[in-house]
């Protein structure tokens, strides 16, 4: 689950991520701004418990950055008279740009993840579906959703990443990723802690995205087909189930 703090959208424009929850933990995110450089992301309860070793929080955040379409660039003013000033600039959807600031803070950049995870098909987010849905490319040889991540993608050449409303993703996902990091079947009382997390943070003003992924061997035939026989709606049918909730 990452957390957005609306304070400034109406006025400003702006969304930054203050919290996510993963493996039953939440975690704050600190910074300015659209700076991925400033602050950190740590465990709540604890602060000197950092969450970017986290393999959940790695790849709770790898999943957000592969399934959205926004950028942050640093930019200077060097019109006339004008001083110098470097600044971060946002570039794409508001309720994106937080994510790729967050997961910028624990060493994932855009750039790198796009080669290392290429993109083979978007579902582009929809009132109706109230979820975005992507596929990359995954090297078979891989285990790790990212460096540090999950060990999830053993064997698979494709991975599903999804973001959207949280009662929307839960309901499609068999396995979560629990306090220890690694891949389990999604008890109950993990799912009612993960409901108890968004409850919690939704009553703070906050708006709540679910991460959800599932790796596959394959997908199933004609699913990049651009000729109408497969469409949007069967796509995610098929490829929106047995997820892993990844926070």
């Amino acid at each position: 689950v990452i957390c957005t703090d609306k304070t400034g959208t109406l006025t400003e424009g702006k969304m930054r991520a203050v919290k996510m929850w993963s493996g039953g933990l939440e975690y704050s995110i600190t910074g300015t701004g659209f700076d991925p450089t400033s602050g950190s992301v740590f465990r709540s309860d604890e602060e000197c418990v950092s969450g970017a070793n986290d393999p959940g929080v790695r790849s709770t955040l790898m999943a957000a950055l592969l399934c959205s379409n926004a950028r942050v660039e640093k930019q200077t003013d060097d019109a006339d008279g004008a001083d110098g000033t470097s600044r971060w600039v946002p570039n794409g959807n508001s309720s994106e740009v937080p994510l790729v600031v967050a997961a910028a803070k624990v060493g994932l950049r855009t750039e790198e993840v796009e080669v290392s995870f290429p993109r083979v098909l978007e579902v582009p987010f929809s009132s109706a579906r109230k979820l975005m849905l992507t596929v990359s490319a995954n090297a078979p040889e891989r285990s790790e959703f990212g460096e540090g991540g999950v060990h999830m993608m053993g064997g698979h050449s494709v991975v599903v990443c999804i973001k959207g409303a949280p009662n929307y993703i839960l309901q499609s996902c068999s396995s979560w990723v629990g306090r220890f990091g690694d891949v389990e079947p999604f008890p109950l009382d993990g799912r009612v802690a993960a409901d108890q997390a968004i409850d919690d943070l939704s009553s703070q003003a906050l708006r709540v995205l679910a991460v959800a992924a599932r790796p596959m061997q394959s997908l199933p035939q004609g699913m990049l087909d651009d000729d109408g026989t497969m469409s949007v709606g069967d796509k995610v049918d098929l490829l929106c189930k047995n997820l892993t909730f990844l926070g």
